[in-house]
């Protein structure tokens, strides 16, 4: 006996359906990741505490419109965002062999300036344009320009022991692993 053609749109409707949220869940899995702060780092004390799982989206360079090969102004970066990143061959000390050695640092850290922006170091104090930060640095005093394709990172908490731009310098862009969306709590 033939199916009844209403039948047969129903089982394509449904799978259709069944494909799209497929669909939905690989563009999450690539989409979004998540960032779980160590124990140990009070680099963003203040904004999000130690143990905090951070929400980050992977893709936020092709945001606003831009396609994979033609990009956005600072990869879509922008002043004040919260970002994670990879930064490689870091000088530090193995918390395992306690040698000073390189190493590959993982962090949490705000965008303060972007490409292009000047930065005067001076005594205990960083200023980009009309923002003062009252910290400590080992930077010489002056006047520098942040390079293309780099940016300048500082922790919420300054007096934090975790590397920021004071002490690895400039963040490549392509070291930036996300841009953190927000934080949750799974347990």
């Amino acid at each position: 006996m033939p199916t009844p053609p209403l039948w047969v749109w129903i089982r394509r409707l449904r799978r259709i359906l069944t494909y799209l949220i497929i669909l939905a869940f690989v563009w999450l899995i690539f989409q979004f990741g998540l960032y779980k702060i160590p124990d140990d780092n009070d680099s963003m004390a203040g904004l999000y505490s130690q143990g905090s799982t951070l929400i980050y989206d992977r893709l936020f360079a092709y945001h606003n419109g831009a396609m994979p090969f033609f990009g956005v102004k600072n990869y879509g970066v922008e002043s004040e965002n919260v970002v994670i990143f990879l930064k490689k061959g870091v000088q530090g000390i193995n918390r395992f062999t306690g040698k000073e050695e390189k190493l590959d640092f993982k962090g949490v850290s705000r965008v303060i300036a972007l490409p292009g922006e000047e930065i005067e170091f001076g005594d205990n104090r960083i200023t980009i344009g009309t923002r003062v930060y009252f910290v400590r640095h080992s930077r010489t005093p002056g006047k520098e320009k942040v390079p293309e394709n780099h940016f300048f990172v500082l922790n919420e908490n300054t007096a934090s022991n975790y590397y920021d731009s004071r002490e690895f310098g400039y963040l490549k862009a392509q070291e930036i692993v996300g841009k953190v969306i927000g934080a949750i709590r799974l347990w």
